[in-house]
């Protein structure tokens, strides 16, 4: 569960971020952020995962690790994708709230870089392939529906240490580093094989 000061705390973190990706105003940022915020509160009471242990994560290894079902699902398909042990306890010990934010902020960027394509002129499936070629793509990594092979999403269980690296090595936006490859997701998935990532 989440306490009043982590949620203060997120609403604030959050604002920066909403402001760094252009938002108009921090006041916008800000009632964005709280409505968000109430909407995944909800949404998280409702399924019961609002009542996740701190430590579920660690409780998710060791239920893969004993043969549980539900935990040796999720934490299989994150360790076939390259993921950690400490990538996979460091996300689902996360609460709810903090998961929910993560991904509609990075829905958010995507849809706004979508439309920045979409602007400079290009049409839907391109600007779709072009978003691809330029930013990961993170969701269920066995959902084939729009993607396949190595441009498939990538479990979310990654997404920090993928942000670290694309950061320290300059790789969001840079076409030379992809080069080669057709999506991000593909490139990232090669850097995973060869170690570097």
């Amino acid at each position: 569960m989440t306490d009043q000061k982590n949620i203060h705390d997120l609403v604030e973190l959050y604002v920066q971020l909403f402001s760094a990706a252009g938002f108009p105003s921090e006041m916008m940022s800000r009632e964005t952020v709280k409505s968000m915020i109430k909407t995944f509160q909800e949404e998280s009471e409702e399924k019961g995962t609002d009542r996740f242990p701190e430590n579920f994560g660690n409780i998710l290894i060791e239920d893969a690790d004993r043969g549980i079902p539900y935990a040796k699902n999720i934490v299989d398909t994150a360790r076939r994708e390259g993921a950690t042990d400490e990538d996979i306890i460091k996300y689902w010990n996360l609460s709810d709230l903090e998961r929910r934010l993560m991904t509609a902020v990075d829905n958010i960027y995507r849809g706004a870089g979508y439309y920045k394509k979409k602007d400079e002129g290009l049409p839907n499936k391109e600007a779709v392939i072009e978003l691809n070629r330029f930013f990961p793509l993170f969701g269920d990594p066995n959902d084939t529906s729009k993607f396949s092979g190595d441009n498939r999403p990538l479990p979310f269980e990654l997404k920090d240490r993928i942000n670290i690296y694309c950061e320290k090595h300059g790789v969001y936006l840079n076409e030379e580093k992809i080069k080669g490859y057709e999506s991000m997701n593909a490139f990232l998935r090669s850097e995973l094989k060869k170690g570097k990532l």
